[in-house]
């Protein structure tokens, strides 16, 4: 049997906290920065939840932390991420596999051509198992993410070190996901409570200016798959970022 083992949101998130663990001890004076894109950043808060005195800065980008299946994406995808069709795609990346190398690359280059830089890496992903796991890994993002209320003590507690970067059409986050996040999270002038139309108020922890959560909106049209063709752009931003975090040390 070629499949093997399954990938989960949770095997993920301990494998990463794992990792966070071992390199703090092994630099136990370092600073460590996370940034986390898509169901990183809901990897992030998990680690930020279990261990935040490891954790200086977190990145979240095109952050899916909220009920993901409600999405564009979500709803379009759930049905082709359920088990019958998993293992359909996956035997087709099966049978990919055992053809002639020119041909899977043919269809790669067909189907990506506008990015050829990632032939190369593609063509390793086809695999059956990789296909079938990956799948699996989106259907449990489906059933695990769901409402903010989740990470809410997270983030009410550890706000100064955030900062969200949201996609202005992004089918996984779209911007009433980042206007919800504003309106549950960031301080008003003057370190005043938002009045929700509720009548409730927003949380304050502080009203100091740099110890608010960062929740920005892309002005340069990055699509929330930034990394074709456009990471450079988040890339630079990252780094100025983290500039004007360790300035502060």
């Amino acid at each position: 049997m070629w499949i093997i083992f399954s990938f989960s949101v949770d095997i993920s998130v301990q494998h990463k906290r794992q990792f966070v663990q071992t390199l703090a001890q092994a630099y136990p004076s370092a600073h460590i920065i996370l940034a986390g894109h898509s169901i990183g950043a809901h990897i992030c808060l998990e680690i930020l939840r279990h261990a935040p005195e490891r954790v200086f800065r977190a990145f979240l980008l095109f952050p899916t932390i909220m009920d993901m299946i409600d999405t564009p994406n979500g709803q379009r995808l759930s049905c082709l991420l359920r088990a019958p069709f998993r293992a359909f795609l996956a035997l087709a990346a099966r049978v990919l596999q055992c053809l002639p190398r020119f041909l899977p690359r043919a269809v790669l280059q067909l189907a990506f051509r506008q990015h050829p830089e990632l032939w190369d890496a593609l063509e390793e992903l086809v695999d059956g198992w990789v296909c079938y796991n990956a799948l699996y890994m989106a259907h449990c993002e489906l059933e695990t993410v769901k409402g903010l209320e989740y990470h809410d003590d997270t983030i009410r507690r550890h706000c100064e070190r955030l900062v969200f970067y949201h996609g202005r059409a992004d089918d996984w986050c779209p911007v009433s996901y980042y206007d919800a996040i504003r309106e549950r999270y960031m301080i008003a002038p003057h370190g005043k409570s938002k009045k929700k139309p509720n009548g409730k108020r927003v949380h304050v922890t502080t009203s100091n200016p740099e110890q608010q959560i960062q929740v920005h909106l892309c002005t340069d049209g990055l699509p929330h798959a930034f990394v074709l063709g456009g990471s450079h752009v988040m890339a630079e931003k990252v780094a100025d970022w983290i500039r004007k975090s360790v300035s502060t040390l």
